[in-house]
C-alpha cells in the first residue's frame, strides 16, 4: 500500500487504537443517534475554505483493491474503507491534506461513533467497476503479474504492465494472419449492414446494474493487423484455448486501466480538478473498445470528392485522385457484395478487377501507394497506450505474400482519407492549408443536396464594448456557415483540426491542445456573434447587404470537423468538457512546453471571460451555458442529413442529437436511440433546454 491510501489507512489504525466511544461522545456534546450531528461535527473538522483536492474517489477504489489482495487486512481495510465513505459524506466539499493528522484522526473517531451509534447500517454504495478492477488485479497477480496500483492509478510505463501486454501480444502473434479472419467473424455481429458500420456500445444506466467487463475490441482488432505477416505457430484443436486466453489476458488490461467506467455519472460530473483525467479516459476510451472507422455509406460520398474542392490541386493530381478512388471502390464494393466486412484479394484478380480503370503499369503504383507491406503494420505497437504506433487507420491494404488484406471495410474508409491526403501532398504542398476550404465546399454541397438555406462566409465588425468586456483585439469576426430556423438561428464554424496520434495516445498536453485549438476556439469564435445578436438583436455583415435578427430566438453554436473526435462529440460528454475547461490555467514542469500551455491558457481565458458575459444574458446562460451548442463530425453531419429536405427538418434532428445522454460512449449510436424516443417526441418543449439522461 502507497500514496494518500496508505497514509489514511494508518490514520484509521492510529484512531482505532484508543478509540474509546464514551469520550468520543462527550466531545461531540450532543445526541449521537442523531446522525446529522455527527456529519456536521465531521465537516467542521475537516472542510477546507481553499480545499487542497485529495481525490477521494481513487483512495476508495484502491482501499477496495488492497481488501481483495490483502486477505490478512481486508477486515480492517474494510472497515477503514466504510469511515472513509461516512467522512465523504459527510464532507461534500474539499477536505483538509492528509497531513493534518490530529483533525483527521478526530473524523475518524467520529465515524467510527456514527458507525457504532446506528442500528441499522448503511450501505454507502462504490461503483461497480471498482470490484472489477480488484478482482483483475487479483487474478493477474495469481498468474505472475504483480502490477502496481497507486491511489488507483496504474502507470502506463509500469514494467508488469508492459509485461503483460507483451504476453498478449506474444499470444495474438501465435494465431499469425489467421487471428484476423477469426476476430472479424467475432466483431461481425457488432456491424451494421444497414448503417455500414460497427456498433460495440453498451449501456449505462442511471441505476447501477451489474455489467461484466467489456473486450478491448480496438486494442485487439490493432494487434490482429500487426501479425497478418506471421504464420500460424499452433495446432487447430488449441485455438479456442489460446482465444480465451487472449480476450481473458486483454479483459484485466482494460479493466485495470479503468477506462470502461459503469456509470453515466462519471462522465458527467466534470470539473477543473480531474479535467485531464477524463479527457484521457474519454480519448482512449474508443482507442481500447472501438474500431476506427467511417461508414462506406459516408466514405462514398465523402471521397475523393474533399480533394476535389481543393481549389489549387492541378488537373494531374486530380486524374490520380480520381483514378486512385476508383481502384479504392473497386476493392471495397466487391467485398460487400460477398456480404463481407473483411477480404483478400490477389495482385492478379486486383488487376483483373480494375483493368478498365487505368493500365496495368499506374495499377502497380497505385497497389503500392494504397498499401503497406504485413511486417510495417503497427510495428511497435503492443499496448493500449501505443496509438501513435498504430499506422492501421491510415492503410487501406495490407500487402502479404499472397495478396492484399482489407482488414474491414469500415477501417478501410477511415484509411481512404489518409492515403488520398498522401497522395494530394505529393502534388500540393499546400494541400493541408486548402483543407478547411475544401470541407466548407463539401458542406455547402451537403446542405444544397438536402435543400437547406443558409449563409455562408459572413463577416462582421466586433463592436469595442464586447472587445473590452472579453478582452479580445477581435476587429472583425466571421462564421463559416449561418442556419436559421423557426426556434433557432445556428452559428456554424468548421475546423479541420482533428486529433495527433500523441493525442490519440492519452497525451495530455497534445490532447489539450487539440481540443481547445480545434473545439474551444471554434466556440469563441461564434460566441462574439452569439453576443452582438443578443446585445443588439441583430447582426449586419460587411461583406454582405443581407443581415440576421433574432426575433425571440434561440442561439445555436455548431462545431464541424472532419474526422470523428474519439468520444469527445458523444451527447453525454460535450458539455462535460466545456464545465471542465471552464476557468481553468494549465501549468507545466517543463519549460519548453512553455508556449503549448500558452497557447493552451489564452483559449481557455478567453472562452472564461466570453461566457461570464453570456451568463449575464439570461437563465439559459446561467443554468444550462452548454446546452446549445453541438461538436459534430462530417459524417455525423451526413448522418443528421439522412431525411433532412429544409430547415425545420434539420433543426429538429439536431434536437434529437443533443437532447439524449445515454452515456453509451457512441455518438451513432445514441442519435439513432434518440430519433426512436417517443419521449423526445411528445415532450419537445421539456428537452428543448433539457437532456434525457437514462
Amino acid at each position: 500500500m502507497k500514496g494518500h491510501t496508505k497514509e489514511y489507512f494508518h490514520l484509521f489504525l492510529e484512531a482505532k487504537e484508543k478509540y474509546i466511544e464514551r469520550d468520543v461522545k462527550d466531545q461531540l456534546g450532543l445526541d449521537c443517534t442523531e446522525y446529522k450531528n455527527i456529519y456536521n461535527k465531521i465537516s467542521k473538522i475537516l472542510s477546507s475554505p481553499t480545499g487542497i483536492g485529495i481525490d477521494s474517489q481513487h483512495i476508495r477504489q484502491q482501499l477496495v483493491i488492497e481488501e481483495r489482495l490483502n486477505p490478512e487486512l481486508s477486515i480492517k481495510i474494510k472497515e477503514s474503507l466504510d469511515m472513509f465513505q461516512v467522512i465523504r459524506d459527510a464532507v461534500t466539499d474539499k477536505v483538509y491534506d492528509l497531513t493534518n493528522k490530529t483533525l483527521w484522526i478526530q473524523a475518524i473517531r467520529f465515524a467510527l461513533l456514527y458507525y457504532s451509534a446506528r442500528t441499522i447500517k448503511v450501505n454507502h454504495g462504490l461503483p461497480e467497476n471498482y470490484t472489477h478492477i480488484a478482482n483483475s488485479l487479483h487474478h493477474l497477480k495469481t498468474i505472475g503479474f504483480n502490477i502496481e496500483s497507486i491511489d488507483g492509478y496504474i502507470k502506463a510505463d509500469d514494467t508488469e504492465l508492459l509485461r503483460l501486454a507483451t504476453a498478449i501480444d506474444y499470444r495474438v502473434a501465435k494465431l499469425g494472419k489467421q487471428g484476423l479472419v477469426i476476430f472479424n467473424s467475432i466483431v461481425d455481429k457488432n456491424f451494421s449492414r444497414n448503417e455500414q458500420r460497427f456498433f460495440f456500445y453498451r449501456r449505462r444506466k442511471t441505476i447501477p446494474t451489474i455489467q461484466k467487463p467489456a473486450p478491448p475490441y480496438g486494442y485487439l482488432f490493432n494487434l490482429f493487423c500487426k501479425h497478418t505477416n506471421s504464420i500460424p505457430k499452433i495446432k487447430n484443436k488449441d485455438k479456442t484455448k489460446l482465444l480465451n486466453e487472449i480476450q481473458g489476458l486483454s479483459t484485466h488490461l482494460a479493466t485495470i486501466l479503468d477506462i470502461d467506467t459503469m456509470s453515466p455519472w462519471d462522465n458527467i460530473n466534470v470539473g477543473s480538478e480531474n479535467i485531464l483525467e477524463k479527457l484521457t479516459e474519454w480519448v482512449l476510451y474508443p482507442e481500447l473498445f472501438y474500431i476506427p472507422q467511417i461508414s462506406p455509406i459516408h466514405g462514398k460520398k465523402i471521397f475523393p470528392r474533399i480533394f476535389e474542392l481543393i481549389d489549387n490541386n492541378s488537373s494531374e493530381c486530380l486524374n490520380e485522385i480520381k483514378t486512385t478512388s476508383k481502384v479504392l471502390e473497386k476493392i471495397e464494393d466487391i467485398i460487400s457484395q460477398q456480404g463481407a466486412i473483411s477480404g483478400e484479394l490477389t495482385e492478379d484478380q486486383i488487376f483483373k478487377l480494375c483493368s478498365g480503370i487505368t493500365t496495368l503499369e499506374k495499377l502497380k503504383h497505385i497497389l503500392k501507394s494504397i498499401s503497406k507491406p504485413s511486417s510495417e503494420i503497427n510495428k511497435g505497437y503492443s499496448s493500449p497506450f501505443d496509438a501513435h504506433k498504430s499506422n492501421i487507420r491510415e492503410t487501406p491494404l495490407i500487402k502479404t505474400k499472397t495478396g492484399y488484406i482489407v482488414a474491414n471495410i469500415a477501417t478501410y474508409n477511415n484509411a481512404k482519407y489518409r492515403s488520398l491526403l498522401k497522395l494530394s501532398q505529393s502534388h500540393n504542398k499546400k494541400t493541408e492549408q486548402r483543407l478547411g476550404y475544401a470541407l466548407e465546399g463539401f458542406i455547402k454541397e451537403s446542405l444544397d443536396e438536402s435543400n437547406i438555406d443558409y449563409l455562408h462566409n459572413t463577416k462582421y465588425l466586433t463592436p469595442d464594448y464586447i472587445k473590452q468586456a472579453t478582452n479580445t483585439n477581435r476587429d472583425k469576426g466571421e462564421c463559416d456557415f449561418i442556419i436559421e430556423s423557426s426556434e433557432y438561428i445556428y452559428l456554424v464554424e468548421v475546423k479541420k483540426k482533428g486529433l495527433t496520434k500523441e493525442s490519440l495516445s492519452g497525451n495530455g498536453l497534445p490532447l489539450l491542445l487539440d481540443t481547445t485549438l480545434s473545439f474551444l476556439k471554434s466556440i469563441n469564435q461564434l460566441a462574439i456573434a452569439e453576443l452582438i445578436l443578443l446585445n443588439e438583436g441583430e447582426i449586419e455583415f460587411t461583406n454582405s447587404d443581407k443581415k440576421i435578427q433574432l426575433n425571440d430566438r434561440e442561439i445555436f453554436k455548431l462545431v464541424i470537423s472532419f474526422e470523428d473526435m474519439a468520444s469527445l462529440q458523444c451527447d453525454n460528454i460535450k458539455s462535460s468538457l466545456l464545465y471542465g475547461l471552464y476557468n481553468t490555467k494549465i501549468s507545466v514542469s517543463d519549460n519548453t512546453a512553455n508556449d503549448i500551455s500558452n497557447k493552451i491558457n489564452k483559449t481557455i481565458e478567453e472562452f472564461t471571460l466570453i461566457q461570464a458575459e453570456l451568463s449575464k444574458k439570461g437563465e439559459k446562460y446561467r443554468n444550462a451555458p452548454f446546452h446549445d451548442i453541438s461538436y459534430l463530425s462530417i459524417p455525423q453531419l451526413l448522418t443528421i442529413l439522412d431525411d433532412v429536405n429544409d430547415n425545420e427538418d434539420l433543426s429538429h434532428n439536431i434536437y434529437c442529437s443533443n437532447s439524449v445522454v445515454y452515456s453509451l460512449m457512441d455518438w451513432y449510436a445514441s442519435y439513432k436511440v434518440s430519433r426512436e424516443s417517443k419521449l423526445l417526441r411528445e415532450n419537445k418543449n421539456i428537452f428543448k433546454k433539457s437532456v434525457l439522461i437514462n
